[in-house]
């Protein structure tokens, strides 16, 4: 589509330049120097060039607007985002993951993360239950041997503190 409108547009211009050529103007343009363009246009030669510049200026407008339109959304290479089979082997000498391994090893050290935030998180409370149980037996043995326990504040939850 693209091709074929600058196709268009150049076509367009040729006969734009022709056409405003041939108008007879203060210096008498083109027209003067063909003797045959009255004889082959007819009698009406310069209300014809005026519509045919009319025409094909109206056309050639059309085609700026719609090659500018077009380039402004096709702004990005056409090889953006493909890595060729010479880049990847290359990559993988130097040890450089290509952008498919990228994702994949992202993904992995996402997973790896979530695993040790989950057994850190598990280690946390099992500390804090094994916590709990000697202050109990501490209180209990304190008890059975009438002295006072010994007051130990209660562990914070690190996560509650943020």
């Amino acid at each position: 589509m693209f091709g074929f409108l600058i196709f268009l547009h150049i076509v367009i211009c040729l006969l734009l330049v022709t056409i405003i050529l041939m108008q007879s103007g203060r210096g008498g343009g083109l027209t003067e120097g063909f003797a045959a363009a009255e004889s082959m246009f007819g009698a009406k030669t310069n209300s014809m060039l005026v519509k045919g510049t009319t025409i094909f200026a109206s056309i050639f407008l059309v085609t700026c607007l719609s090659l500018a339109f077009l380039s402004a959304h096709q702004n990005k290479s056409l090889l953006q985002g493909r890595v060729t089979k010479e880049q990847k082997e290359t990559a993988k000498t130097v040890g450089i993951p290509v952008p498919e391994e990228a994702a994949v090893i992202a993904g992995q050290a996402e997973n790896k993360v979530k695993q040790e935030a989950g057994e850190l998180k598990q280690a946390v409370s099992e500390s804090t239950e094994q916590t709990k149980t000697e202050l109990k037996e501490t209180a209990e043995n304190a008890q059975k041997q009438n002295t006072p326990a010994p007051q130990v504040p209660e562990p914070q939850n690190p996560t509650s503190s943020q």
